[in-house]
């Protein structure tokens, strides 16, 4: 609640600054904190939100605020709005997007396959399969002939083992008790 209360008072600031730079003829700087505080009302909306994929970028929003917004801008009642008190309250909100797609299936047939290291290989996966009912944690190999699933640490493909792989996904991130 202190991060709200915080964007708040320099969503304030930023519209007195506004209101500020209007009076005294700087249309354009009296734009540009509207916008800033524009950006960070919707930053604060978000936060209240379901995790969705149309969310503000966090970093597109600081980008804005470093870049645009001198050090220090002063409005009417002499109050300083501080570019990195601005930055500092986006740095803290919660993020409204999820960190990884976990429990989405990528279809084989998307043609959308997992990233690979320098050696052509995946991190582990979860694997779904068209001619079995279970599912298996293997990974996804990749080299100049190709890319292939393979089940587990096993070499021999998941096709050569007789399994056709219609399906995968990312696993979730490893338990961790502090983050509870």
């Amino acid at each position: 609640m202190k991060n709200l209360e915080a964007i708040d008072e320099i969503v304030e600031r930023f519209e007195h600054s506004a209101e500020f730079e209007r009076t005294h003829g700087n249309l354009m700087g009296s734009q540009e904190f509207k916008q800033l505080a524009g950006c960070l009302k919707e930053l604060k909306a978000y936060k209240e939100q379901e995790p969705c994929e149309d969310a503000i970028s966090r970093d597109a929003a600081l980008e804005a605020i470093l870049i645009r917004l001198p050090d220090f801008c002063g409005d009417e009642g002499g109050n300083l709005v501080n570019r990195n008190e601005a930055a500092l309250a986006i740095r803290n909100l919660h993020s409204v997007t999820p960190k990884q797609k976990i429990g989405k299936w990528i279809p084989v047939e998307s043609e959308v396959f997992p990233d690979v290291d320098e050696d052509g290989m995946s991190e582990y996966i979860l694997l779904s399969f068209e001619n079995f009912d279970g599912l298996l944690v293997g990974h996804y190999t990749e080299d100049e002939d190709g890319g292939m699933f393979h089940i587990g640490d096993c070499v021999p493909s998941a096709h050569e083992s007789g399994l056709i792989v219609n399906a995968w996904m990312p696993l979730p991130e490893k338990y961790d008790p502090e983050e509870e």
